[in-house]
């Protein structure tokens, strides 16, 4: 059976070929290159394509801007190229729904935070949106130990680092340890054990973020 490097099996074959550290002639690797990048655009376009249509049906019952600022155009075009490369279908969903914002004409974000949520958006796992959707869904603090009880994860190598990122780096969520009266409030880094011990609360800018990207109640 001849191999022909276009079938739809070719890139795990070509690949298998690469790691096997088979010498492969430069024509037929140069080949190989130009059929994966053609490959590649041709996904990416998919991408932005369903992400447009989408968006046309999501904006068919709100009214609409009119004009454009320079700050839209730059969001719009910064989450446009995000989608482009994001391979992961739920990360390209959270951020069309932040890229809605921008087509809206009572939008109801302010750049900055447009900005901000992208980023967050491509910074976080399904850790973090996890802890998110478990918080919001709670009317009271829950203990950093048990949210990893709930949500069966590792609570230093997988809660701990994404509670870090949510409370210091975004300000989506607060700590808070309470032991003899005494209240200690953080937004950042604080020492294992005490973070370990802390209740965590989400905050209105979390809430705002779930909300946008379509998590919120």
């Amino acid at each position: 059976m001849s191999f022909d490097p276009l079938s739809t099996n070719w890139p795990e074959t070509w690949f298998r070929i690469l790691l096997a550290g088979i010498p492969i002639p430069i024509p037929v690797f140069g080949s190989f290159l130009k059929a994966y990048e053609e490959l590649i655009a041709a996904q990416q376009k998919e991408y932005i394509r369903q992400t447009l249509l989408d968006l046309e049906n999501r904006l068919a019952t709100v009214e609409r801007k009119e004009d454009f600022s320079a700050a839209d155009a730059q969001i719009i075009i910064t989450l446009l190229e995000k989608i482009r490369i994001e391979h992961n279908a739920e990360k390209r969903i959270r951020f069309s729904r932040i890229l809605e914002t921008a087509f809206v004409k009572e939008c109801p974000l302010t750049f900055d935070e447009q900005r901000r949520f992208a980023d967050a958006t491509d910074r976080f796992t399904e850790t973090h949106i996890a802890l998110l959707k478990l918080l919001n869904d709670s009317a009271d603090p829950i203990e950093t130990k048990d949210l990893a009880r709930r949500l069966k994860l590792p609570l230093r190598e997988e809660v701990l680092p994404a509670l870090n990122m949510l409370c210091g780096d975004f300000g989506f969520v607060k700590r808070q340890w309470e032991s003899g009266g005494f209240l200690l409030e953080t937004t950042n880094l604080s020492p294992e054990g005490i973070a370990i011990s802390c209740a965590c609360e989400i905050l209105e800018f979390g809430k705002k973020y779930l909300s946008t990207v379509g998590f919120g109640r």
